[in-house]
């Protein structure tokens, strides 16, 4: 199923940020998983969190699948794993 552009609301903004963990520089994301990566529902899709985040913070709307395909979002090194949450 293709996707087209959505208009990011402020009610999806708010519904991430409560989803959202501080731990030292890192955000991090407590919601929906699936593998690695954290997962948020938007307009009836399932979408990476962090592709979420970098659109509604940096562009606001979430592209269609088209223009979605010619976009890689990354992590910061240093957030991808949160083995040393643990170590204090």
């Amino acid at each position: 199923m293709k996707f087209d552009r959505y208009c990011i609301t402020e009610k999806d903004k708010a519904r991430f940020k409560q989803k959202l963990v501080k731990a030292r520089d890192c955000l991090l994301f407590a919601g929906a998983g699936g593998g690695d990566y954290g997962r948020f529902h938007l307009n009836r899709k399932l979408v990476g969190a962090h592709v979420f985040g970098f659109f509604a913070h940096n562009v606001g709307y979430f592209p269609a699948e088209s223009e979605l395909e010619q976009i890689q979002v990354v992590h910061r090194s240093e957030c991808l794993s949160a083995s040393w949450l643990s170590s204090g």
